[in-house]
């Protein structure tokens, strides 16, 4: 799973897919709520393993850290509207914001029903197709607008307490995707990084499992092959060096994780990677 840094100040919300296509992309975590809006066709998003199918004139409202993914499965007209807003954005208003999308309603948004937001998105769809000048403005005042119309028009529900018990669970083992971010290159244990975040062993990896649904050394040694992959895509360094950049004690083992993780040797993925 991924876990994606927080938009910050000079960035404090994101759009993407101008194009309007939705792509594969695997499983992942981000501190915003992010709108998904299907215009055209259908696409599926996955929300804590369940499947959910966004038909045209839908809205899906993914919460703050909720695990969610993009599996590809869409109609060959398909075209979406996506797109995240944090804290740094909505300031005072986040957490409110943030209990409506933990109830994940999909909301019908067309010339019918939802007028006054339907108009919002087409704005947003022709100036992201238009890139007119200074159009980020205009783009910052639709959000704006998406944000207060939700919660004047949605019923505000205070978040159960196995939701709030699930988000500070989350927010402890984000030190632990912190320091597989920035320490993976070094001997990093699962000792240690329990101590980190404030929990016995036995308890981290269980919490650390249910909230990302893997290991600790497993999401570890994928991180590690994520940022070898890099590596060999964009240098002529030897297995040897890249192992030892990545944090493996020597290139056998390297290599053994590598295939289990890739399904090809270092050798294999180099030589594809080189064909494009």
């Amino acid at each position: 799973m991924l876990y994606q840094k927080m938009l910050l100040d000079q960035h404090p919300y994101y759009i993407c897919n101008p194009s309007g296509v939705v792509g594969e992309f695997e499983k992942h975590r981000h501190p915003e709520i992010e709108f998904n809006y299907c215009y055209k066709g259908e696409y599926s998003i996955i929300i804590d393993n369940e499947e959910i199918v966004l038909k045209q004139g839908e809205l899906l409202i993914v919460s703050s850290m909720e695990a969610h993914e993009y599996p590809g499965k869409k109609s060959e007209d398909c075209r979406a509207l996506v797109f995240e807003v944090g804290p740094i954005f909505l300031t005072e208003y986040f957490d409110l914001l943030a209990n409506i999308a933990s109830q994940n309603p999909i909301i019908k948004v067309d010339e019918e029903n939802n007028k006054e937001l339907y108009d919002i998105f087409c704005e947003i769809i022709a100036l992201q197709e238009t890139d007119m000048e200074f159009s980020g403005l205009a783009l910052k005042g639709d959000l704006y607008k998406i944000c207060s119309y939700l919660l004047r028009e949605l019923k505000i529900i205070n978040p159960s307490p196995q939701l709030k018990a699930k988000k500070h669970l989350v927010a402890n083992i984000e030190k632990a995707l912190e320091l597989i971010q920035y320490r993976y290159s070094s001997a990093l244990s699962v000792e240690e990084v329990a101590e980190i975040c404030g929990y016995s062993k036995g308890n981290f990896c269980k919490t650390f499992k249910n909230i990302t649904g893997d290991t600790f050394h497993h999401f570890l040694n994928k991180y590690r092959i994520k940022m070898a992959c890099m590596l060999l895509d964009l240098t002529d360094y030897s297995v040897d060096t890249i192992a030892s950049e990545v944090g493996f004690a020597d290139a056998k083992a390297f290599c053994r994780v590598f295939k289990s993780i890739k399904g090809m040797t270092t050798g294999e993925y180099r030589k594809e990677k080189r064909k494009k």
